[in-house]
């Protein structure tokens, strides 16, 4: 366990020297990391008066975990924050936060930032709990659609909602939901594009129509509806709790043409029967499979949910079955004739499990629109202000403080940038300890006692090597001499 000393270099007298032994702890899960006491709140090293306790909250905010933070990191920490704050006022005095390129450098990261805060800090938190809420429920729904072009005129849109409000008036008097589909719903290619919908869920249909659905309850008709698409009239036929995905295998033998329908039933009954007689499944689906992507792995097809990428018939198929180690018998859908074996379902051990492998499943997903224009739409659509690149900056920060603590780290990160690039330029080499001493007189006002002290810490391995230090630096050597007079001492 190492030794820590600090010294001061007072404002009244540079002589004076505090020494404080400060104690440590180890780390209760890792002997190779230690926490410094709480003790250390007292401990103040910078001229604007901020106290341990926010010297690691600055270490935190600049994106460093606290829980690693050992007294060598906040050491070099502090010496590059005291650095930061006296070229912070060094550009400041020398007029950097007026350059017309500083200010254009400035709003065009700030304007990125800020839509990436709504995004990160905001829009995503919030789709993420629709997600989770969401995810729970599944719904079967019948829909008219009548499609209409986003700047459909005003007679084509008028037109299509009263057809509508034909058909919502016809099925209420007892016509089926499927005439109407077929009387009212565009065609393409012969057939409507409206129809019946199997079981869905979150992000299984497009967004607008989603929201529409998940505010209805089974057996209730919504009026007419617009969406990307057009207009809707949509009945929910069915709602119930989401079935949990299933780990999948079949047998599958194929009918892409009805006539082979009879004799690929007549192989999926002897692959059947194969089973039932006690041959293993591996060598059924080695014998019989005709899926060449999933035979070689003893029929696997994977996880099986709401909202897989099968038809309908499949995924609807494999929900229905009981879960049991054995398998179904013969199961017709739109691929052809399968036999299928739930391997297992998904199933969690607590609540924080099934949310952290829904926030998985919510990464991976298109749930959160990466393109600027929808951020742009829904940022406008919770503020209720028009938003363009200009202002979203100015808005950002009047609305959350801390954006606008943001903002000004990235101004002062842009004047400080400069000027230590034309420093360089210049070969207009800093002398770092004349620039502190700059900004201490220059900010004296800031002080909250009337000594104010900033420090030097001295580490080294053992306490007698601290001793050293002390004596060294009584006997009249100076601070910055300790570490090329003790190699083993960091300062």
């Amino acid at each position: 366990m190492g030794a820590l000393l600090g010294f001061s270099t007072s404002t009244q007298a540079q002589s004076d020297i505090l020494v404080g032994r400060i104690g440590k702890i180890q780390h209760p899960h890792n002997s190779g990391r230690y926490e410094v006491l709480d003790q250390m709140t007292e401990f103040r090293h910078e001229i604007e008066g901020i106290t341990y306790g926010q010297l690691k909250e600055l270490y935190s905010y600049s994106g460093n975990d606290i829980s690693l933070a050992t007294v060598e990191k906040l050491e070099i920490f502090l010496e590059e924050l005291l650095l930061s704050r006296a070229k912070h006022f060094e550009a400041l005095n020398r007029g950097y936060y007026e350059k017309e390129h500083v200010k254009k450098e400035y709003e065009d990261l700030i304007q990125k930032a800020a839509y990436k805060y709504w995004s990160e800090k905001r829009m995503t938190p919030q789709l993420f709990e629709t997600y989770s809420n969401r995810y729970n429920t599944e719904f079967q729904a019948s829909h008219i659609l009548i499609t209409l072009p986003p700047n459909a005129s005003p007679r084509d849109t008028l037109n299509a909602y009263n057809s509508l409000i034909e058909a919502s008036n016809l099925f209420k008097n007892g016509t089926p939901m499927t005439e109407l589909i077929e009387q009212y719903s565009t065609k393409s290619n012969g057939e409507p594009v409206g129809g019946f919908i199997q079981w869905f869920s979150v992000n299984t249909m497009f967004r607008d129509f989603e929201d529409i659905v998940f505010r209805m309850e089974e057996g209730e008709l919504s009026p007419p509806v617009r969406t990307e698409l057009g207009y809707h009239l949509i009945y929910v036929d069915g709602k119930r709790e989401r079935k949990p995905a299933r780990q999948t295998y079949h047998i599958f033998k194929e009918v892409s043409d009805p006539s082979l329908n009879r004799s690929q039933f007549e192989e999926i009954d002897k692959a059947y029967k194969e089973l039932e007689n006690g041959k293993a499944w591996s060598d059924v689906v080695k014998k019989f499979s005709e899926d060449p992507s999933s035979a070689p792995l003893g029929g696997n097809i994977g996880w099986i949910s709401t909202g897989s990428q099968f038809h309908p018939s499949l995924v609807n198929a494999v929900l229905s079955l009981d879960y049991t180690p054995s398998y179904s018998k013969p199961i017709r859908t739109a691929y052809g004739y399968h036999i299928f074996k739930i391997d297992s379902v998904l199933k969690f051990e607590n609540q924080e499990q099934k949310e952290q492998w829904l926030y998985t499943e919510f990464e991976a997903s298109d749930y959160v629109p990466k393109d600027p224009e929808s951020l742009r739409k829904w940022i406008q659509s919770e503020t209720g202000r028009k938003i363009h690149n200009k202002s979203i900056s100015e808005i950002t920060q009047q609305l959350f403080p801390d954006f606008q603590k943001e903002a000004m780290v990235l101004k002062e990160g842009v004047a400080v940038s400069e000027l230590t690039r034309d420093q360089l330029q210049n070969e207009d080499n800093i002398d770092k300890e004349l620039l502190l001493e700059s900004f201490e007189e220059a900010h004296r006002e800031l002080y909250k006692y009337p000594n104010r002290n900033y420090f030097y810490l001295i580490y080294a391995d053992t306490d007698s090597l601290i001793n050293e230090a002390i004596a060294f630096v009584n006997e009249g050597n100076s601070i910055k001499q300790i570490a090329e007079t003790f190699p083993q001492i960091t300062v």
